[in-house]
């Protein structure tokens, strides 16, 4: 209520005197990990010390305020032109850059920064308030630890951003979510051993969403947690109805997040899951990507040695895509590594590639790991795998994803069943 009463004040005396008012929405980034690993009360102390940190940065004239959770808004007065924020937004950046020690711990946080000018972008309060989230929102969008200056076509991208939020709040519920099952075919023996589960999503009455859009918002808000529960659940229901209908056995790939990884009875609830389904633990491939690998949470470390001594294969998904070290291969106990994407789509024509995926088999060989390689889309990118060695190939090339009911037509037509 101050905020938006500072801020009616100073917009109407920059109306007087022909100035401009700049609002900066700062979202902490990651936050959630913080009160998450280290509790609330590290997290209300971190949140005190990015206050007096930006209280240090304006004028007695500016305004600091935090709106909720981990959001701050800094209002700036009297401004004669639209780059005299710029300053503030990057003095912002590097007074945060510098770690945070509370207690024996040393924390670094990065902020979004989103920036909404009035006269220029809004002529009230919570308009320009609005529009100086949508930026931050962008901000984030863009990778983080950097601010963007409002503009018109991030209203659409922070109402679409919305608009995909709540729906994936009742998309359980409504029954809008589906999976579809991509195969992975051994390249030696040209037999289906395994498939991975894909995430699709159907709004009812309105286009199909793909992962890639709203994956990252689950993530974001938390609600991979319960949709993930559900995946599991779903993938090995449908192992064990394959099973029913004498379709030779296969294993299961499920792709699972961060968050998945942190909560303390992940293990328990796979555990639960195989039970219920009757599904061997050996057959279930948890996959994770390469960024869980720096995350120093020790429940993660927890999680993945729970589940390897439940009997569940890991999957070390878009491995070489520049994130971990091999060091982690040494310290943790994967069974696969899923080679990118983006290092078998230009393998036919690009000899760097070659000699890439090369590296990678060899590494795997040594380490006793089965590999797969993804995105293979064409007759000479299997031969090229066949010929360096890789295991097994998954993408277009064998088959596109497919419903559960296409999918075990494709296992009978292709094993004879």
């Amino acid at each position: 209520s101050l905020l938006s009463d500072r801020l009616a004040q100073v917009m109407a005396r920059a109306e007087r005197e022909n100035r401009l008012v700049a609002t900066l929405v700062l979202d902490l980034d990651r936050f959630k990990n913080i009160n998450d690993s280290l509790g609330h009360t590290v997290g209300d102390q971190l949140l005190q010390g990015v206050a007096a940190r930006l209280l240090k940065l304006v004028r007695q004239s500016d305004t600091v305020s935090r709106l909720g959770g981990d959001e701050f808004v800094v209002v700036l007065t009297g401004l004669e032109h639209t780059a005299q924020a710029l300053p503030v937004a990057r003095k912002i950046l590097d007074a945060l850059a510098a770690p945070f020690e509370i207690g024996e711990h040393e924390m670094l946080i990065t902020p979004s920064i989103g920036i909404a000018l009035y006269p220029d972008n809004a002529g009230d309060p919570e308009t320009l308030l609005k529009h100086a989230e949508a930026a931050m929102y962008h901000a984030k969008h863009q990778g983080r630890n950097t601010f963007q200056f409002f503009a018109p076509e991030f209203n659409l991208w922070a109402t679409e951003r919305l608009h995909i939020e709540n729906g994936l709040r009742h998309a359980l519920a409504r029954d809008e979510l589906q999976l579809h099952f991509q195969p992975q075919i051994d390249l030696s023996t040209r037999h289906i051993v395994g498939c991975e589960a894909l995430l699709r999503w159907q709004p009812a009455e309105e286009p199909m969403v793909m992962p890639d859009r709203f994956i990252p918002i689950a993530e974001e808000t938390g609600l991979i947690v319960p949709i993930g529960q559900w995946v599991l659940e779903q993938a090995c229901g449908q192992l064990a109805r394959w099973d029913a209908e004498g379709i030779p056995p296969i294993h299961m790939a499920v792709n699972v997040a961060v968050p998945q990884l942190r909560q303390p009875g992940f293990v328990d609830k796979v555990r639960h899951t195989l039970e219920q389904t009757g599904i061997a633990p050996s057959r279930l491939e948890i996959e994770v990507t390469e960024s869980v690998l720096l995350d120093k949470d020790e429940r993660i470390s927890t999680t993945l040695e729970g589940l390897v001594a439940l009997g569940v294969k890991l999957s070390l998904d878009d491995f070489g895509t520049g994130y971990a070290s091999l060091s982690y291969l040494r310290n943790f106990r994967f069974n696969v590594l899923k080679i990118d994407r983006s290092f078998v789509m230009e393998l036919h024509r690009n000899e760097a590639d070659i000699k890439l995926i090369r590296a990678i088999l060899s590494i795997a060989r040594d380490l006793s790991l089965q590999t797969v390689a993804e995105g293979v889309e064409s007759e000479v990118q299997d031969v090229i795998l066949q010929e360096l060695g890789c295991h097994i190939g998954q993408g277009y090339h064998f088959s596109r994803p497919l419903p559960a009911d296409r999918m075990g037509e494709f296992m009978r037509q292709q094993r004879g069943a």
